[in-house]
């Protein structure tokens, strides 16, 4: 696991750009941060290596020992995170790693692009908790998901 430093935001673009458009969410991020168009630069990108990740996890940069407080100067709802990956057993190793994400609290996993970042992302929420699918809207891609997690429980909601 390696935090990406901000020299290399150019060069994961780079790299993103031929796994388009699976990596758009996490490629739209980063551009943002490089072109200052970010609304709020408080986040971070973990890879499982460096260089070409296999896969990319964007997070809130303050320490996992604070995750659990929430920073009355930004609205959060919850723990949001963004994933990527070019291998989903890659992502899973990655998520299933100590101090990547704050399980004591509620996640919620936002921009997960194909099936397989989806069925990486539900097996490592599995081991850390329950996992309840609720009714969807009718939209048949998998990509119009949102996973949340809380400690007590699982919720896949539709967008």
């Amino acid at each position: 696991m390696l935090i990406l430093e901000r020299e290399l935001f150019e060069q994961c673009l780079d790299y993103l750009r031929q796994y388009q458009p699976s990596s758009l969410p996490i490629y739209y991020l980063l551009y943002g941060i490089c072109n200052k168009n970010h609304p709020w630069n408080g986040s971070e990108f973990v890879v499982d290596q460096w260089p070409n990740p296999k896969a990319i996890v964007c997070r809130p940069i303050a320490s996992l020992k604070n995750a659990h407080r929430r920073d009355p100067s930004v609205r959060q709802i919850c723990y949001t995170v963004t994933v990527w990956s070019c291998d989903p057993e890659k992502l899973e190793q990655l998520l299933s790693k100590p101090n990547i994400l704050p399980w004591n609290r509620e996640i919620m996993f936002h921009g997960v692009s194909c099936p397989g970042d989806r069925n990486a992302v539900e097996n490592v929420c599995l081991r850390e908790g329950e996992l309840d699918v609720a009714a969807g809207n009718g939209c048949e891609q998998d990509c119009c998901d949102v996973m949340e997690l809380r400690p007590e429980t699982l919720r896949l909601c539709s967008l």
